[in-house]
């Protein structure tokens, strides 16, 4: 598979207060109510679900961005590697629950996660956490979680 043609903007900046402020209310105006159960544990999905709509609003490159979170380069959420896509490529398909996170990035190397939020409050048990987006540029990701 061919990766998409990208424009890197590393100085460029997207996500400015106003944008992340709005963003919320622009997914509900686009999408209806989301509910709980389309986001948790469901980032691939919702995030190519809302590529377009990040797209539209930004007027930039916005990609759909496969991997894993790094916790302090020791510990990581959903790792993978290259031969679980090449089995999963093979076998047509994935199992229901994988060891895979999804994420949206624009040009400017600033990510949109509007998931992980929201599925480790579940996991958690902590309801504060439901809805939350990470909306940042991706030098300033760690030490999130």
């Amino acid at each position: 598979m061919k990766p998409p043609e990208c424009r890197l903007q590393s100085e460029k900046r997207y996500l400015t207060p106003q944008f992340i402020q709005e963003f919320p209310y622009i997914l509900q105006k686009e999408l209806g109510v989301i509910e709980k159960s389309e986001v948790i544990s469901q980032c691939l999905t919702f995030h190519l679900r809302i590529l377009p709509i990040v797209q539209k609003h930004l007027d930039c490159g916005a990609y759909f961005t496969i991997g894993w979170i790094d916790i302090i380069h020791t510990d990581f959420l959903f790792k993978f590697d290259d031969l679980f896509i090449e089995k999963s490529i093979k076998n047509k398909g994935f199992n229901k629950n994988i060891n895979i996170h999804s994420w949206i990035t624009l040009d400017s190397m600033e990510i949109i996660d509007a998931t992980i939020s929201t599925t480790i409050a579940m996991v958690q048990k902590n309801e504060n956490g439901y809805g939350g987006i990470i909306m940042q540029h991706d030098d300033t990701s760690k030490g999130l979680f």
